[in-house]
């Protein structure tokens, strides 16, 4: 993640249009004086206090006019206009006029304009004609026109007004409002302020109404709000700030409606990220000298979620959504942030239309941060994730280094993808290496037809296969899903014991290793005249158990390939090799089975034991042929044949040996039978 800014870019209203505003005013302070003059013993309590106590003086002099105010032998307004066009009764008309008020500190303040109207009686004056004003901190303010009404309480412009200041920022407005009693100063109509070209750091604020209530401290700005520095914007229908006490410092910040910002933030490596903000309202409450950060709030609106999303360099784009978001910062560092009812986050590519690469949601979400990166990240409630093949739930989602691996826990945590479900106190999903990995015990469920492998030796795909191991890794990747650790794996009435199971989705193979066994329960069919119902009543079929080191099953060739002293076993009928293949048919069935390398083959109702090369079994009808060189069989009596090839029927217990001389028959070894 990249840096967080030290400053909010709402901020920077301390540093451009606070200091001027306030210099700005106190020119309006300087009319409302003016507009008062001929009158002092009317002032109201809670004005400047200028004319309290004070001595005037009015001089007349030829077509000039002069008039002064002072207190303690000091001048703190002087007014002089060049000419007096018309004086009748109460009303005066004065031109080439210039105003000067001096404050305790020093400070003037002037104001000129080509021509002037004042009345006594109603305290109305007008200013008309290249109307300027100039203040201390470089303040500088034109209009064609300013007036003062309403018995002198509300001072208005009638014409748009442009002011500059600090030898930095220019600003224009529309109107002009002020009332002085209240301590309110109002600029309206398209109002703008901004840096002069050239600046080394732009910005530029703009609105349809600035207000700015000094005994409250408070400034607001309303209307189509867009405040920029640079990169670095916000947009609102409504904009506050209050200040300190000595209205040199910004404490509390708060944007309402129609929120939309954005930060462009640098990571100490020198990347770059994009982060954009959205809501119905934003909170800021600031601290220290100059002001940071200490909390910020964001709150959704009523047709959408608070938003804050990052955007890097490679165009991957993290989102944070809810009804409530909450920033704390420490020295102005963003250190955890918060989310709040309704949260969901993405990560997608900022490409149209949008493509997700995954995404999270719960009930609360906590963000923690470190040198200005994200160094964690936890959802939590009923939790819910989603990947490009991939949906999760739990109750907490942990997001850590590295980036790319999301942590879901749960009691337990479920996971749900193409293949199947996996199930597991703790899951990992990893969208880099895209894979999916859970902790012991980890239990899955293989859906038939899946590349995964559709049976266990060889059972119907009628049924899913359930597995439970220690560990289990689902590799979209590689595409293969494994099992690690006591594995046992079931479909129906089937079952599989082993160490490990891979099942290889792209080859369509399922490979066990370690202490392998299979137990397969064939389904009965149904005979020549029998129905179902006669079927369902007969005792079900003996089982075929197999045991080996390892287990290849190649789905696409049906077969079944067990290797390392390898022994299947059915009821009393028992095969030894060091390889066995089983063979299956369409319908899922055993068709053959294949015994190779030191074969042995066992009758226990017989008792009978033949040794061989290799043996071939056909359940269908329990008929075995044994080949080898020599084939040899013992009967249960200790009698001894031999031969090359030996056919073996399990249902009668008889065998028939062929060689080069002659055929032997188990019923000949016994005294009868045929030859």
């Amino acid at each position: 993640m990249a840096k967080a800014p030290r400053e909010l870019p709402i901020s920077l209203i301390r540093k451009a249009l606070l200091v001027a505003l306030i210099g700005f005013l106190v020119s309006v302070v300087a009319l409302y004086v003016l507009g008062r003059m001929g009158r002092p013993d009317a002032v109201q309590t809670g004005d400047s206090g200028l004319l309290d106590d004070a001595n005037t003086d009015l001089q007349l002099s030829g077509e000039g006019f002069d008039y002064e105010v002072s207190r303690g032998g000091r001048k703190v307004i002087h007014v002089k206009a060049q000419r007096v066009l018309s004086m009748k009764e109460d009303d005066y008309e004065l031109q080439g006029v210039e105003l000067t008020m001096t404050r305790q500190d020093e400070g003037e303040y002037k104001l000129s304009s080509d021509s002037a109207f004042y009345n006594l009686q109603t305290q109305a004056a007008s200013f008309r004609g290249n109307v300027t004003f100039t203040a201390p901190q470089g303040v500088y303010m034109t209009a064609d026109g300013l007036e003062l009404i309403d018995d002198g309480r509300i001072i208005v412009s009638s014409s748009p007004v442009r002011f500059r200041f600090l030898e930095r920022f220019r600003g224009r407005a529309d109107r002009l409002r002020i009332t002085p009693g209240r301590n309110i100063f109002i600029l309206a109509g398209l109002v703008k302020v901004e840096t002069l070209p050239g600046d080394d750091s732009p910005m530029s604020l703009q609105c349809r109404r600035f207000a700015f209530e000094r005994d409250r401290r408070l400034l607001r700005a309303e209307g189509a709000v867009r405040l920029l520095r640079g990169e670095d914007y916000i947009r609102a229908r409504r904009l506050s700030v209050n200040l300190s006490e000595d209205e040199r410092r910004i404490e509390f910040i708060q944007a309402r409606w129609d929120i939309f910002g954005g930060v462009r933030q640098i990571a100490e490596d020198g990347s770059t990220s994009s982060v954009t903000f959205e809501g119905r309202e934003l909170s800021v409450t600031l601290e220290g000298d100059p002001e940071v950060p200490k909390k910020a709030e964001l709150l959704r609106g009523p047709y959408g979620p608070a938003i804050l999303s990052v955007k890097d360099a490679s165009g991957l784009r993290r989102r944070i959504q809810a009804d409530y978001l909450v920033g704390d910062f420490v020295d102005g560092d963003l250190e955890q942030a918060q989310g709040l009812e309704n949260v969901v986050m993405d990560e997608f590519l900022d490409v149209e239309p949008e493509f997700v690469l995954r995404s999270a949601c719960g009930d609360s979400a906590v963000a923690n941060f470190a040198s200005g990166e994200l160094a964690s990240f936890q959802l939590e409630g009923d939790v819910e994730l989603h990947g490009s093949s991939l949906q999760a739930t739990g109750s907490r989602v942990d997001m850590a280094e590295p980036e790319s691996e999301v942590t879901l826990s749960g009691d337990p945590a479920w996971a749900l993808q193409e293949q199947g479900e996996l199930r597991a106190p703790r899951i990992v999903y990893d969208s880099q290496r895209q894979e999916v990995r859970a902790g012991e015990p980890a239990r899955a469920i293989l859906f038939q037809g899946t590349d995964s492998g559709s049976s266990i030796g060889g059972a119907s795909s009628a049924e899913p296969i359930r597995i439970e191991a220690k560990g289990a890794i689902w590799s979209d990747l590689n595409g293969t899903v494994s099992f690690e650790g006591d594995v046992r794996g079931w479909q129906g009435e089937n079952f599989l014991l082993a160490d490990s199971l891979i099942g290889e989705m792209t080859t369509s193979r399922l490979i066990a290793s370690g202490g392998v066994k299979t137990v397969w329960r064939p389904a009965e069919s149904a005979g020549p005249g029998e129905d179902e119902d006669s079927v369902a009543s007969k005792l079900p079929a003996e089982p075929l158990e197999v045991t080996a080191t390892d287990l290849i099953y190649d789905q696409t060739a049906r077969v079944l390939t067990y290797s390392g002293e390898a022994r299947a076993v059915q009821a009393k009928k028992i095969m030894l090799c060091e390889e066995i293949q089983a063979h299956l048919s369409e319908e899922d069935e055993f068709d053959e089975i294949i015994c190779e390398g030191s074969a042995r083959l066992e009758d226990g109702e017989t008792g009978h034991v033949v040794t061989g090369d290799r043996v071939v079994y056909r359940p269908d009808d329990e008929r075995a042929t044994v080949t080898g060189d020599p084939v040899v069989m013992i009967d249960g009596k200790g009698g001894r044949i031999q031969g090359k090839e030996l056919l073996y029927n399990f249902v009668t217990g008889t065998a028939r040996v062929r060689s080069e001389k002659r055929a032997v028959t188990q019923d000949s070894l016994d005294g009868g039978g045929a030859r």
